[in-house]
């Protein structure tokens, strides 16, 4: 059986979400680390963890709430964008 994991992340003052599925065999301890993820920053990558980790039932739900997350920070203008990083605006 899969944990399936919606993971939001505070990118430089802008939000990223996405989605997990980690097996319910590993060690949970080390979560936050195992979800972190590198954004490009100025002249390289930068490892950021997760600010907040929500179980959802299914890999489906996962996604739904993903993506509804994602909808409001970009309705608010605080989604984070690849292209337009905010460490070089």
């Amino acid at each position: 059986m899969k944990l399936n994991l919606v993971a939001d992340y505070d990118v430089f003052g802008k939000k990223f979400c996405t989605t997990f599925a980690i097996h319910q065999s590993k060690n949970l301890v080390r979560l936050r680390e195992m979800c972190s993820m590198d954004f490009p920053v100025r002249g390289g990558w930068k490892r950021i963890p997760p600010t907040s980790l929500t179980m959802c039932e299914s890999q489906q739900k996962a996604a739904l709430a993903a993506n509804a997350w994602a909808k409001d920070y970009s309705a608010q203008g605080r989604l984070f964008d690849v292209w337009m990083n905010p460490a070089e605006a």
